[in-house]
Formats: C-alpha cells, structure tokens, sequence
C-alpha cells in the first residue's frame, strides 16, 4: 500500500463524509418542518430517509476506520495511536487530513444540534397533541362560571363538553 495513495483514498472518503452530515442536515429540517406541520406521512417518510442516511454513514466510517487502521500499520503507528492526527504527524504533516476532521467534526456537531432541536420540537408537538385530546377527552376548563345540567353554578366548568352540547 503506497501511504500517499491511501492518504487520498482516506480524504475521498473523508470528504464524502462531510457531506454525507450535509445530506443529514437537510433531512433533519424536513423532519422538523414535518413536525410542525403534524403531518404523520411525512415524519415517517422522513424517519425513514433519516434511518437511510444514518446507515450510509456508518457503513462509511467502518471504510474509514479500515483505512485509517491499514494506513497506521504500513506507517508503523501502534493500533490504538492510530488518529488521522497520528497518520498526518507519521506522514511530516500537510496531508490536509487535518482540516478535512475539523470539517467533519463540525459537521457532527451541528447534526447532533439539529437532532436535539428535532427531539424537542417532536415533545413540543406531542405535548401540543395530548393536551388537545385531553381537552376533547374530558371538556374545556376554562375557569369562567357556568352551569351544569340542573342549573347549578360551577366556578370550574368541570363538566363534560360534550355532554353539555346534547
């Protein structure tokens, strides 16, 4: 294996990662937008491109780590030293594998911003979601005195919405 060609291979891959998380990103805002707009169809459309995309990704970071693992061992770098820090300092630097993971780094972070921002959003939405079956389960509350079925004031309105309406 000539280390220089592994090297390129390495930020091929790399580079395909950044924008694999790019692809993750634009997903993410569709599911949130999906969210939003409480449209099940599209959260599980998008569930699923999401569980796609996440596959892909991992299947490229298995690449990676391969390469990275088989580029150490011809650059003598011990198994568990091996970091594109280690491959690039083995190497007398200026691969660019540097600046490719800081990239990726980023690009995962923000991922992982996006999908905390979507778990909340997805809790927002459902808490929205139960409130509202609460209130058609068990009738408006609203705190203003009414009245039940014989006449009696009740400064809680607790009575059945429905079965006012009948």
């Amino acid at each position: 294996m000539d280390p220089r060609q592994a090297v390129v291979r390495l930020k091929e891959l790399l580079e395909s990662l950044v924008g694999q998380f790019d692809e993750l990103m634009a997903l993410f805002a569709g599911e949130r937008e999906a969210f939003l707009a409480r449209d099940p169809d599209r959260m599980e459309a998008m569930a699923a491109l999401i569980g796609g995309k996440l596959e892909e990704i991992q299947n490229s970071d298995k690449r990676r780590q391969v390469l990275a693992r088989d580029l150490g061992r011809v650059l003598k770098v011990p198994a568990e030293a091996v970091t594109l820090a280690s491959i690039d300092q083995a190497l007398g630097g200026g691969t660019g594998l540097l600046a490719i993971r800081e990239r990726l780094q980023a690009g995962v972070a923000r991922a992982d911003r996006a999908n905390q921002e979507n778990q909340a959003v997805f809790q927002g939405v459902l808490a929205a979601t139960e409130s509202v079956l609460m209130a058609l389960k068990t009738g408006a509350r609203t705190g203003v005195p009414s009245y039940n079925r014989h006449g009696k004031r009740h400064a809680t309105a607790d009575f059945h919405l429905f079965s006012k309406q009948l």
